[in-house]
């Protein structure tokens, strides 16, 4: 038996228990000529009822891979969605601590290991067995709404953004937007921000990219 096959692990189920599947959470065009592929913590659910609105699919197939498709990726700062991301985990794990953030240590520990869950995984690990140069990738931020409207309609599809309200804002809880808000003042730390960008460098490198070669739609 070759060595390589005692390993079983497949990157695919590293966050299954939570239910987002990495590669596998798609939305299927009714012409079968797009794919969206979902990224948790990328305004997924109000995305996700904006192509839901327009007539696409959904999937979550064990087996499904994307070939032929185009695929519509919408992309989110690393920073802001590490924010956001890590202000939820530590919300939901530790609730309302004011000083939790205070524990040098902790912050430390966070910024040098800052992949906690699906929500803090790098959004590279989204997007692995797809064809980038046959994607269109969409900036998540405040012109979302627009942004989509424009690509729905430019491709013949009906999207109804506005009826469509965005879910899980930290801002609704006063709790993670301070989590949130520490986070980001804690980032301009340059030890703390040395140790971040070791961890999440092929992903800060990737959005780079991105903006330098002017590839968010518009």
């Amino acid at each position: 038996m070759n060595i390589s096959q005692r390993l079983l692990l497949d990157w695919r189920e590293k966050w299954l228990h939570n239910g987002h599947l990495i590669g596998r959470d798609f939305m299927y065009s009714p012409d079968g000529k797009f794919v969206h592929v979902l990224i948790p913590k990328n305004a997924s659910g109000f995305v996700r009822g904006c192509f839901i609105n327009a007539g696409w699919n959904e999937s979550m197939a064990n087996n499904k891979h994307i070939y032929k498709e185009h695929a519509i990726i919408v992309y989110r700062d690393p920073f802001d969605r590490w924010f956001s991301g890590m202000a939820q985990y530590l919300y939901n794990l530790y609730g309302k601590q004011p000083k939790l953030l205070d524990d040098e240590n902790l912050v430390k520990h966070l910024f040098a290991v800052p992949v906690v869950d699906d929500h803090t995984e790098k959004q590279i690990y989204y997007i692995q067995n797809i064809d980038l140069n046959n994607a269109t990738f969409i900036l998540l931020g405040k012109n979302i709404n627009s942004t989509l409207a424009n690509w729905f309609s430019s491709n013949g599809y009906n999207g109804k953004i506005g009826e469509n309200a965005r879910g899980h804002d930290s801002a609704e809880i006063p709790v993670k937007l301070s989590y949130k808000q520490r986070l980001h003042n804690l980032m301009k730390d340059d030890m703390l921000q040395t140790l971040f960008y070791k961890a999440y460098e092929d992903e800060l490198n990737f959005y780079k990219y991105l903006q330098g070669n002017n590839l968010f739609y518009k």
